[in-house]
This record gives C-alpha cells, structure tokens and sequence, in this order.
C-alpha cells in the first residue's frame, strides 16, 4: 500500500484524537507550541481536525514533479508516484525525550537492506526483556552490544526519520498493512501526519525549513573546521539551552540533581536496550522471521 492510498482512508478524526491523547497538552496544528485559549476543547478539537483535513486533501493530488501545490488541486488524470523501494515502518517503543514515556515512532526503511539484515534482527529479537535484568546487568549488556556490532553503519538495522523529504516522494513510498496493525491504525496515522507536518503545513513552511537545516550543517561544518580551542565559543551549554526553551514556554527550569540525572541515565539504558529489542520484534514481523528460541517475544509488541 501507498502513503498516499493510506492517507486517503484514514479516519482523520481519529489520527487526531489520538494525538491528542499522546501528548500531555492540546497540540497546536499551527507548530506555535502554545494551544490557543481562544476556543474550548471541542472547539479546539474541530478546528484540528478541519486543519489536519485540509492538509490531507492537499497532499492528495500532489505528483513527483510538484506541480500541485498546497491550495491547488492537481490536473484530472495526473500520475501518481510509483512504488519506491522505501518502506515506512513504525514501532511502538519509548521515547529518549521522556523516559519511560511509549510513543508510535516511524522510520523509512530502504526494502532491499532489510533482507540483509536478516541476522542483526534475529539478534535483536532474541535480547531479553529489560524487565528481567538489574540495572548493572543491562550496562554491562550495553557495552557487550557496543564492542560486538559492526562499526559500519550500513551493517546495523537503522531506518531514518523524513521529515525534511519532500511529500510528493513520500506519497509514493509503501507503508506495511501487518505494521500498521501493530502500531495501531490511528496511532500510525497520527505520528505520519505529525512527520509530514513538522515543519509546518504550507510549503513555504517546509521549503524554509530546508533552508534552515541546510545552513545549520553548513555552520556546524564551518565550526569543526575551526582550531579546537576555537571551537568552544560557538557551542552552548545544555543547562543554558534548555532555561532559555523552558523560558519561552512560561516555565521555569531547575537542573537535574545528581541523583536524578543517575536516575535518568539508568532509565533511558533500559529505554535503549528495549527499544532495540522492539525494534528487532516489528523489522522481524516485517520480514516474517520467527526463530523458535524468541519465545513470547515474536507476539509482545
């Protein structure tokens, strides 16, 4: 199945509801990061769903050689994108931003490495639970799993995010009905939508965004470049980062005690090994592999 036929059927509704239900506050389908209080919750409700709408059916008609546009219905009889050799999967695994917080999390995977993969997945499906292990043994794991995978990137499992793809190329890529089951249909559709939606709704939102990232590694390739003691000058501390994004919010950041961030790093251990267990448990449903010493593992996604 097509993004593009996917979208088509799903229940815009429901996508939306469902983001609202994954997020701890109403979401502004504008990007503002700030609910508007101008209307009430249904209100608010409806507006998203007439906004998430609207964008569905603009995506619609697009073509790979953009012609359509956001606001202008493409020609009668235009062609579609054809199938690609990309696959969106997802994953319901946990998010490193929240600790311990479940999210439906997708990737674009290129179909022809997935076959290759075959034994690193097997490998992952068989890891253990991390709820059967101390937080010692899990670092010690960690490690283990560090030394032995391949330095090679193209030798480990790995999709990528794609949010910067253009939407024309993303309506012709397939999406996998047995994973979309998995992740839960309106779950899949919400984190698609909020994927092709990220930087924003409009073209011109996107095509900015481009233009920012592509700056920003410009900049960054720039400062590598630069004598290491030189370096320092242009880099901003986490700490200072993250009171400055607390205090656009209208909140007040306090850094994490020593404890607590001890605390956090043991969680987002755990978080990493099951998040790669998962992942070996839904690329392997994918590909139909089910080795017999996974045991319940092949069923608990």
């Amino acid at each position: 199945m097509l993004v593009r036929d996917f979208l088509a059927k799903t229940d815009i509704r429901q996508a939306v509801l469902y983001m609202r239900l994954s997020n701890d506050r109403m979401e502004d389908p504008f990007c503002t990061g700030k609910p508007d209080r101008r209307y009430t919750e249904k209100e608010w409700e409806e507006k998203q769903v007439s906004v998430f709408s609207d964008f569905v059916e603009c995506l619609l008609p697009l073509r790979p050689s953009g012609q359509a546009v956001p606001g202008e219905p493409g020609p009668e009889g235009a062609a579609f994108p054809a199938c690609s050799d990309n696959v969106i999967l997802g994953m319901r695994c946990l998010d490193f931003l929240d600790p311990g917080t479940e999210i439906v999390d997708l990737a674009v995977y290129v179909k022809r490495d997935l076959g290759g993969w075959k034994e690193a997945i097997l490998a992952d499906m068989r890891l253990p639970d991390p709820d059967t292990l101390s937080d010692e043994e899990i670092s010690r794991l960690l490690a283990e799993l560090h030394e032995t995978d391949s330095p090679r990137i193209e030798d480990i499992p790995h999709g990528c995010a794609f949010e910067f793809v253009p939407w024309e190329e993303i309506l012709g890529w397939e999406v996998d009905p047995g994973n979309i089951a998995l992740c839960g249909e309106d779950a899949f559709a919400a984190a698609l939508l909020e994927e092709m939606s990220f930087n924003g709704l409009y073209r011109e939102d996107q095509d900015t965004r481009r233009a920012e990232l592509d700056e920003a590694v410009q900049e960054s390739e720039r400062i590598k470049a630069l004598p290491e003691e030189e370096q320092d000058g242009h880099f901003v501390k986490a700490d200072d980062l993250f009171a400055e994004l607390y205090a656009e919010l209208g909140e007040e950041y306090t850094p994490l005690t020593e404890e607590e961030k001890e605390a956090e790093r043991r969680q987002i251990n755990r978080d990493m090994l099951q998040n790669r267990r998962l992942r070996g448990i839904y690329l392997g449903a994918y590909l139909g592999l089910s080795p017999e010493n996974t045991g319940k593992e092949n069923g608990d996604v």
